[in-house]
């Protein structure tokens, strides 16, 4: 059994950067991560840990991290006790003194520095409340957690799997019946379609799980930051399972598979401020791509470079908008100005439509994007236009008149003025990346 678990181990460890430590049924060690940095619970706090195994113990379901819970873990049926975090370094707060006394509330005081612990990680060294730095901070940080507690829920899954048992004595979160298994849950929503759906052997792991959710969840990480490279090194580790049976023949598996890494690379690039039109246009492309794929190389080449390519975007994307807190009225007023691309508007329509005076509209706009309301729409008009050029054969002239400009020429020099080359260069270098990184 512990063979078995111990990938997903690892890929815990990695994928939270945290303490864990998987006990026998007599608190006996039987593996330990401890990351660079952060306080090891079995040695320092040993009656925290004590608390913690009591609390984990005494459920069937895995205790999930929370920005106050920031110690969970799972009983496992073998009666071995996972525990895992907190996600951040610091454990106890300061202390003035410390006496025998304070030896007796231990537990009680670890508690209460861990349900605080997350934000006083976050404001120590953060800067300002407001900082970029602070809110990806958070963002990592709420990542992370989502990432070990999807994780936690497969290793409770994946342990009865292993062990031949029933998860009939697991209740489970997602609000199944009462003394219901999984299985019955599933076939029970999808009883119109009973005569078509497959044996569960088909799909179940037997001689290795799923791979760790680590991998998947560095691969998004990667392209929502927007880190090509990142995204290239996390996909040359090796994986600790195995891809799921998503067809029945190896190329419509391949196809299957491909799809799905599509779909959530492109909502990582949306989560990484991708344009959702943009975003969607690509997706579907890639699609239609892998439905004409020959080969399984093929379907899988596209799956990893979607990947590349929506990482690259959003890079290119975060150097464009490098303020990546705006106001709200600015983030409305983006959102309006994109509706006016292809349709002629001033900037008193636009106020309007915010119901904000327009002088001041300009003034929030100049201070959290460097533009007024017509710059900001001019630029928004060049980057449709950027997409128009890359995604279709569309002449020049006429993407200048579809987008509102009054002739070719002062739609080339806006253009060159915004991004320093002229549409056709913009058009040839684009196609050359694209195919550099796609094909």
């Amino acid at each position: 059994m512990q063979s078995q678990l111990e990938p997903l181990l690892t890929g815990l460890y990695k994928i939270g950067q945290c303490f864990v430590l998987l006990l026998d049924g007599r608190g006996n060690t039987l593996r330990k991560y401890v990351p660079h940095g952060h306080i090891d619970l079995q040695e320092k706090s040993p009656r925290a840990l004590k608390h913690y195994v009591q609390q984990i113990t005494s459920v069937n379901v895995p205790v999930l991290l929370s920005t106050t819970q920031q110690v969970g873990g799972l009983a496992l049926p073998d009666d071995t006790i996972l525990v895992v975090g907190p996600l951040t370094p610091k454990l106890l707060p300061r202390r003035a003194t410390s006496t025998a006394g304070d030896k007796e509330n231990e537990s009680a005081q670890v508690a209460a520095a861990l349900a605080a612990d997350t934000t006083t990680a976050n404001a120590a060294g953060a800067g300002a409340a407001n900082s970029d730095a602070a809110a990806d901070s958070d963002a990592t940080l709420q990542w992370r957690r989502e990432a070990v507690n999807v994780q936690l829920e497969s290793l409770a899954w994946l342990a009865q799997r292993a062990l031949g048992q029933d998860v009939h004595d697991l209740k489970s979160r997602r609000e199944l019946q009462k003394g219901s298994t999984i299985e019955a849950e599933v076939l029970a929503q999808l009883s119109e379609v009973k005569d078509i759906l497959p044996d569960w052997r088909e799909v179940v792991p037997e001689n290795r799980p799923h791979s760790s959710y680590v991998f998947e969840f560095n691969d998004l990480d990667a392209i929502r930051r927007g880190d090509p490279n990142l995204f290239a090194l996390t996909r040359s580790i090796r994986h600790n399972g195995q891809n799921g049976i998503l067809g029945y023949t190896p190329l419509r598996s391949a196809q299957n598979q491909g799809i799905c890494a599509v779909v959530l690379n492109s909502r990582a690039a949306l989560a990484g401020g991708l344009s959702a039109e943009h975003v969607y246009t690509i997706a579907d492309f890639m699609i239609l791509s892998l439905e004409r794929c020959k080969t399984v190389e093929q379907a899988d080449l596209i799956g990893y470079k979607s990947g590349l390519l929506f990482a690259y975007l959003v890079q290119k994307a975060k150097q464009q908008y490098p303020k990546k807190i705006l106001r709200p009225l600015s983030t409305q007023a983006l959102e309006v100005v994109r509706r006016y691309l292809y349709t002629k508007v001033d900037r008193k329509q636009i106020a309007r439509d915010l119901k904000v005076n327009v002088d001041y509209l300009d003034r929030v706009l100049k201070a959290d994007c460097d533009v007024t309301i017509m710059g900001c729409l001019r630029f928004e008009r060049v980057e449709e236009a950027k997409r128009l050029l890359v995604q279709s054969a569309m002449p020049i002239y006429e993407v200048a008149s579809l987008l509102l400009f009054s002739n070719s020429s002062h739609f080339s020099r806006v253009f060159k003025e915004l991004t320093g080359m002229t549409p056709q260069a913009y058009r040839q270098q684009q196609q050359t990346t694209f195919t550099t990184l796609f094909m």
